[in-house]
């Protein structure tokens, strides 16, 4: 309506005043209500001979909510013709297409400010001032879903080598929600690697080459001879009778010798040094077994067989200067 008025008027008196009148009235253009909180004013229209025929000449300044100008603000008119403002908050847009247009200057982390202009003729030098607000920006609901480290864990680097992801890792959530498991029952949910019962105790193989042979054994951090064959020819303690269930806190399985940890592979006697113990019975028959050589002596001296690593509720107790630990 307020458009319609204007041209109207514009009309009657270019039929009446001077060129000079008229073509002052015809530069005074409406201008659409800008965007809520963001202003743009048109301060001046003058004649630009600069202008390329059928065009028009935008340009303004730029200021925030304060009067400072606002630096790399975008003004648009279409996909094609945009400008950013300077240090001074200028910006000039030449050759725009004559006829109505839109303008539209925006910045990050303010409103968008917007202006419908419909210049009456070409040729012409809009002045435009801009005035932008700050925005806020209301984000949407964010879930973060933590998990609690234990810190004994976190010390001895039990996350750190469950991060890199080579072996398996049963940490104390995972046997508080299982009601407690004993090692052997853990290594066994390992692919790779067996559990083999012999005189009513459980110990843990890997295979190298196909031979089977014993997985070294790591309690809190320390290598547990006792677990492994003896001189005397007793095959060590087993998994069962190592530690009880209760005690143990977190375990780490590692099939082979390309997956442990540096801070667990030990080297022994190297493999084919003649031992004097006598064989060891071990699950199946295999070649390398025989009256002088056991397979479990050869071959897991240097943690080819890989490891079993277990972390106890005492030693996570003394480690955090405590009298117990956590409870399950």
């Amino acid at each position: 309506m307020r458009r319609q008025l204007v041209r109207i008027v514009v009309a009657i008196l270019s039929r009446f005043a001077r060129p000079s009148i008229t073509v002052a009235m015809v530069l005074a253009l409406p201008a659409v209500a800008p965007t809520a909180g963001a202003q743009i004013q048109v301060q001046s229209q003058t004649p630009d001979s600069s202008a390329a025929p059928g065009t028009i000449t935008l340009t303004g300044t730029v200021r925030d909510a304060s009067g400072r100008p606002t630096v790399g603000a975008e003004a648009r008119v279409d996909q094609r013709r945009a400008a950013l403002t300077d240090t001074t908050g200028r910006f000039l847009l030449r050759n725009v297409p004559f006829g109505p247009v839109e303008l539209v200057v925006r910045r990050i982390g303010y409103e968008r400010a917007t202006l419908e202009l419909a210049p009456e003729q070409p040729g012409l030098r809009i002045e435009l001032a801009v005035r932008l607000t700050e925005s806020s920006v209301t984000l949407p609901s964010v879930l973060v879903e933590g998990k609690a480290y234990d810190q004994g864990l976190w010390e001895v680097g039990f996350y750190k080598r469950q991060r890199v992801g080579s072996g398996t890792y049963f940490d104390p959530d995972f046997l508080q929600h299982y009601g407690g498991a004993s090692v052997a029952t853990l290594v066994r949910e390992v692919p790779r690697i067996y559990v083999e019962r012999y005189n009513n105790q459980e110990y843990a193989y890997g295979r190298v080459a196909g031979a089977p042979c014993r997985m070294n054994i790591y309690v809190d951090g320390f290598f547990r001879r006792d677990a492994m064959p003896g001189s005397n020819g007793d095959k060590g303690t087993g998994l069962d009778v190592l530690l009880p269930k209760d005690e143990i806190y977190a375990v780490e399985v590692y099939p082979s010798v390309n997956f442990v940890p540096s801070e667990f592979t030990r080297m022994g006697p190297k493999a084919g040094r003649q031992l004097s113990t006598p064989r060891i019975p071990l699950p199946g028959a295999h070649p390398l077994q025989d009256s002088r050589w056991s397979v479990d002596e050869v071959t897991n001296n240097d943690a080819a067989c890989g490891a079993v690593v277990i972390w106890t509720r005492h030693g996570m107790a003394l480690r955090a200067g405590s009298d117990s630990a956590r409870t399950p």
